[in-house]
């Protein structure tokens, strides 16, 4: 049951893709049913532990995975061509460097072949999950 239990605890803290949950879950699921009077073999434990581990793998992960993990909205259609504006340091062409775009700092990817320098306005021209693709703004 501890096993279990820490399985479940460590998906919480790491992103396994719930796989740690389905072993902890069928874990906690065959000490349960010692609990609750089910005296079997060792073996017998065993294998309802795997029934158990194929049964959420297959039917449960999936469904809660994607009800539990929300998807990432795409942001790319509506900051494309944002005007944001270069903090903490300059980045040089090709390095990253963090930008203050809508009252929040981004990472940033310069893409273009100028310096943008420290308190700069840089354009965005694309996104890339959490990270802005930046260059200096096109007159």
């Amino acid at each position: 049951m501890a096993v279990g239990a820490a399985m479940l605890a460590a998906e919480l803290g790491v992103s396994a893709d719930f796989w740690l949950a389905v072993v902890g879950a069928a874990a906690l699921g065959t000490s349960l049913l010692g609990l609750f009077g089910f005296d079997a073999p060792i073996w017998t434990q065993w294998a309802v532990f795997a029934g158990l581990a194929v049964f959420f793998a297959v039917f449960v992960r999936g469904p809660a995975y994607e009800r539990l993990m929300a998807k990432t909205v795409d942001l790319a259609p509506e900051l494309l061509g944002e005007r944001a504006r270069v903090v903490g340091a300059a980045i040089a062409p090709g390095e990253t460097g963090k930008v203050e775009l809508r009252g929040s700092t981004w990472r940033a990817h310069n893409e273009g072949t100028e310096t943008l320098e420290e308190g700069a306005t840089a354009q965005v021209d694309g996104v890339d999950g959490v990270m802005l693709r930046v260059r200096a703004p096109r007159a």
